[in-house]
Parts: C-alpha cells; structure tokens; sequence
C-alpha cells in the first residue's frame, strides 16, 4: 500500500479539485481522500479589498499578509480584519461557502469515479470541535476574538450535512477528545499526537468501509 499526499498550504476544496484534475494515473484501486473543513470555513469570510496605497506605505505588513496566506486562509482573514477592518460575515457570505464546498466534493468525486477509484470525503477536527475543553484550549481558542468560533461551529454545522450525503464519507471532529493534553499549536495544526489521531480514524474509517485489502 502506498500513500501519497498532494496537499498544499490553505488549499480549499476547489484547490484540491484543481491539483485532483492533474493527477492522470488513478487506477481502480485507489482511494481519493479529502480532509476539509478548516479553510473551507474561510470562504464564508467576505473580504473587501486591501487598500493598496497602505500596503505601499508599510511594506512590512504586505510581508506579514503574504506570511498569513500561506498559512491558511482563516489566517488570512483574520489578518485582514485585525488591520484593515476588512472583512465581514454574512448569511449569503456563508451560503456561499457552502456551495462551493459541495460543487468542488461533487466534481472530486466525478474525477475519482471515472478511473474507478472511490471517494472518501473526511470533515477535519479543530479546536471548536473539541470536547471538552481545557483551559489551555479555552485560551488558546480566545486569542482569536469573538468572530471565528461561531462562524466556524455555524459552517461545520452546514458542511457535516454535505459530506454526509456522500457513501464514503467521514466526520473526524471529534477524535481530539480522547486526548488527555490538547494537541493544538493553534486552532487547527497540531502536534504528532493530533497527526496520529487523524491517522488512526482515517486507517479505521477506510477498514470500516471494506476499502483496505
């Protein structure tokens, strides 16, 4: 067996669509596996242009920006917001977000088909799906202000519903639970703990369904 990971830094869905249309030798064996849910959410983020003249007069802060979009999309827009003011939540913003989510799951799975290989759609763990909390996660959870939790607990909410609707489909939100020390370096990476945690559900998810021979 061999495991291949084609992931990039804040690849949403779409992204993985994108770099799935790319990949031309799947063969009926194989299983396509996309972990989602984090930088899903930040689509429901609207963001309104940066002001360019800004950027011009503090360069710093358009390396610090590029720094933030490379390490997720959330990241990005709280960035944005915390210095520019520019972002906003609404009920279409988050629509949107869930639409897109499913259209890019649809098409993955359309790709994946047409070789034969099978889909495995999996919603990832955060730090707003763990349960329970420690202080250290109450904390650490605080640090970004009052707007991420509920947007991200009200999209997960929308999303568990679209992967679901898939046959081989996962909900990995709560496999932090059992973890006695929290592995959150932040509100979604973690330590080699949370990494083997996601590695154990996936490995069990796929014998559960009769995908390992």
């Amino acid at each position: 067996m061999r495991v291949e990971n084609y992931g990039k830094s804040a690849a949403t869905a779409t992204d993985r669509v994108e770099i799935l249309r790319g990949i031309t030798d799947l063969k009926s064996n194989d299983i396509v596996i996309f972990y989602v849910g984090v930088n899903e959410a930040g689509v429901g983020f609207t963001q309104r242009d940066v002001p360019v003249q800004l950027i011009r007069k503090l360069p710093e802060l358009s390396t610090a920006l590029q720094k933030a979009s490379s390490y997720s999309r959330i990241a990005d827009v709280l960035f944005r917001n915390l210095v520019f003011g520019g972002v906003s939540v609404t009920d279409e913003s988050k629509d949107n977000a869930v639409a897109q989510f499913d259209m890019a799951l649809r098409e993955a799975e359309t790709l994946t088909q047409r070789s034969g290989a099978r889909f495995v759609p999996i919603l990832q763990a955060n730090l707003f799906t763990k349960t329970p909390r420690s202080e250290y996660d109450r904390d650490l959870g605080s640090m970004y202000g009052s707007e991420l939790e509920p947007v991200v607990v009200d999209l997960y909410a929308r999303m568990i519903g679209v992967v679901k609707s898939f046959e081989l489909s996962g909900d990995a939100t709560d496999v932090m639970n059992s973890l006695k020390v929290s592995p959150y370096f932040d509100w979604h990476h973690v330590d080699v703990n949370g990494n083997r945690q996601i590695a154990r559900y996936i490995f069990d998810l796929l014998l559960d369904r009769n995908l390992l021979k």
